[in-house]
Order: C-alpha cells, then structure tokens, then sequence
C-alpha cells in the first residue's frame, strides 16, 4: 500500500494526504494516547510524547517494511505483525521506565 501511495502521491496528492490522515495519523493518536496514559499511571517517563511515539513506531514498522519494498521478504502475517509489535513495545517501555524503578530493579539483582 505504501509503495502505490508513494509511486502515485506526485500524481494525486490527495492520496498521500488520506493515506497519512486515515493511516499514519490515526495509528500515532492512539499509540501517543496509550503513552501518554502510562506517563500518568508513572508507569514512564517520557519527556516528548509526539517523538516517543514515532520512534516506537518507527521500531515497529520500518525495517520489515524495507525489506518487503525493496523485495527482500515477502510481507509479515498477521502473526508476525503482532509479535513484532508486543517485542517492540517491551524494549521500548523498558527504555522509558521510571529511572528509581531501574535502579530499584538493578539492586535487587546484586
């Protein structure tokens, strides 16, 4: 889908700005909200909400998404999808977990 909106979006430009209305924006609202909800919860700390969400989604998304344009791969499955999205998002939360947390955490390991 990407690679027809790309190969296509100096042609019609109202095709790169529904994809990236109904697509990108939509998908980025709800993962800034759910961030923004564990900010709150003090579950995280995460200074620039806007930015912590296109880097998570940047984590998700842009490597299986090279290698499937440049043909390397064939597309995730659903499957994989979610898989790939749950690991993410691990990594990502443990980076922006509260730092006493952290170091809470490493002294009960000593």
């Amino acid at each position: 889908m990407q690679r027809l909106v790309l190969g296509e979006c100096d042609r019609f430009p109202e095709i790169a700005a529904s994809f990236y209305d109904l697509a990108i924006r939509r998908t980025s609202e709800a993962m800034q909200g759910w961030l923004r909800r564990q900010c709150d919860r003090g579950l995280i700390a995460v200074e620039d909400l806007p930015a912590a969400t296109s880097m998570l989604r940047g984590m998700m998304i842009m490597e299986p998404q090279r290698s499937v344009m440049l043909g390397q791969r064939r597309a995730p499955d659903a499957d994989e999808i979610e898989t790939r999205a749950r690991d993410c998002a691990r990594i990502f939360l443990e980076g922006c977990r509260r730092r006493m947390e952290r170091l809470l955490a490493s002294t009960a390991n000593v």
